[in-house]
């Protein structure tokens, strides 16, 4: 059965249990939420799921492809760079030298040594070979930008965090990324262990960790959706008070209004950047310059028909003709269908994206 799959009641047991224990420290995947480099949530996020806040989330497609993509995409990474360990699965470790910090890692590369051909004093005769280090996979669909070639470091700032969690957790000086793009491109990724770095992102964690969760006390509000859905949930209902703002909240008030008329002069340029690349496509499906491509293609046509007065001629008219059922009805469908041309869907891509 597919890692992560929650196949048999023993499986079910434990990864409820790994889901407990993860509340109970600040994980890997939630150190990127905490520092604000995240695409899929923010601090309240965490802050709602180590305080039992938070609803249980569905376990999506693209969660449960990640996973059964897991295992070829570390398979590829054994047979293409180093020899691997896998994790056992639902297995949260915790940093030795600070308990509240965890990860739950992929694999591992294997910690092998070799004898050294001329020891230097005072040093071991082994060599390591292959030093531990913890390997994430990850399955994307492409490759934008943000992405180096195979073997660097370049890698998105998301993914650079929670590697260099899980570095701080396994105590290991390099953590490599294995990443399959669109199914049929593999790469990995090296990331080098940085201890300044890396104590600025424990103390960070660390802090929200006491200031937060520990004191049961929301982060400071920010722009994510995530926050907006918080305050809805906590105040989805109202009393018939009208407060009055203070000085503070005219100027946030203020600060809405023009951004809002920012917005608005902002779609309508977009909507003249969008007609003018529209009308020099004109009847061609896209175009192409030095640094984008725009795609302005058509779906295919729709036909609807009216069966309900196909059904009103029926009633009245069926009677009057000798014709079997498929020969009356096929001149009536004709003569209540209705083909619409297919919408032209407008696409514009930007080099390094």
């Amino acid at each position: 059965m597919p890692r992560g799959t929650a196949g048999t009641e023993g499986e079910a047991a434990r990864r409820a249990a790994w889901l407990a224990a993860r509340r109970t420290c600040i994980t890997a995947t939630d150190a990127a939420k905490i520092l604000g480099v995240s695409k899929w949530g923010g601090p309240v996020d965490v802050w709602m799921d180590k305080t039992g806040k938070a609803v249980e989330q569905a376990d999506t497609g693209a969660l449960r492809f990640g996973r059964r993509f897991e295992r070829p995409i570390l398979e590829e990474y054994s047979e293409a760079v180093a020899p691997l360990v896998l994790a056992e699965p639902y297995t949260l470790l915790t940093a030795l030298l600070e308990p509240r910090i965890g990860a739950t890692l992929d694999a591992c590369r294997e910690t092998q040594w070799t004898p050294l051909a001329e020891p230097l004093h005072g040093t071991d005769a082994l060599h390591k070979v292959f030093d531990g280090r913890p390997v994430d996979a990850k399955n994307t669909r492409h490759a934008t930008g943000e992405w180096g070639e195979s073997g660097t470091d370049r890698m998105p700032l998301y993914y650079a965090t929670q590697l260099a969690v899980q570095m701080y957790v396994k105590d290991s000086d390099n953590g490599d990324l294995a990443v399959l793009f669109g199914g049929n491109e593999f790469r990995y990724y090296t990331l080098q262990r940085d201890r300044e770095t890396e104590a600025a992102i424990v103390a960070q964690l660390v802090d929200f960790w006491q200031r937060y969760v520990v004191a049961d006390v929301p982060p400071p509000l920010d722009g994510s959706k995530s926050y907006a859905a918080y305050l809805a949930d906590r105040f989805n209902s109202n009393t018939a008070v009208i407060l009055r703002a203070d000085a503070t909240l005219a100027e946030v008030a203020h600060t809405l209004r023009v951004t809002r008329a920012q917005l608005a002069e902002l779609e309508v340029t977009e909507r003249e950047a969008e007609n003018a690349i529209k009308a020099a496509i004109g009847e061609a499906r896209g175009i192409e310059g030095v640094n984008f491509r725009a795609l302005w293609p058509q779906s295919k046509d729709r036909v609807s028909v009216d069966w309900e007065a196909i059904a009103r001629d029926l009633a009245t008219e069926r009677e009057t003709h000798e014709l079997s059922v498929a020969a009356f009805l096929a001149p009536m469908i004709a003569r209540y269908s209705t083909t619409k041309p297919g919408s032209r869907s407008f696409r514009v891509t930007f080099n390094g994206e």
